[in-house]
């Protein structure tokens, strides 16, 4: 039998399923449904805002890489201009001993 793991909550998913559960109770807990309404959009407005931040720091995260490999590019290409110099200063110094 193949089992799933349940996938985690973000942070504030908890907190919003909690007071989505206790609006159901409200009247016992004397809360009045607007308070839990209030509460419950204010969650769902910071789990939008950490949705958006998390899209940015991916983006942020993928603009690096790419930063990355065109500095792996432009070093190496910078080797490969240097070698012609090295190889004639090692030619150079042969015809210099020679």
């Amino acid at each position: 039998m193949i089992t799933v793991a349940p996938k985690p909550l973000m942070p504030g998913e908890f907190t919003l399923r909690w007071l989505e559960h206790e609006k159901k109770r409200f009247p016992a807990q004397g809360a009045t449904r607007a308070e839990f309404e209030r509460a419950i959009e204010d969650v769902k407005g910071l789990m939008d805002v950490l949705h958006s931040l998390r899209e940015a720091i991916a983006e942020v995260q993928e603009e690096n890489e790419q930063l990355k490999w065109n500095i792996d590019v432009l070093e190496l290409e910078d080797s490969r201009k240097a070698e012609p110099d090295i190889n004639q200063a090692w030619a150079g110094i042969g015809r210099a001993l020679a």
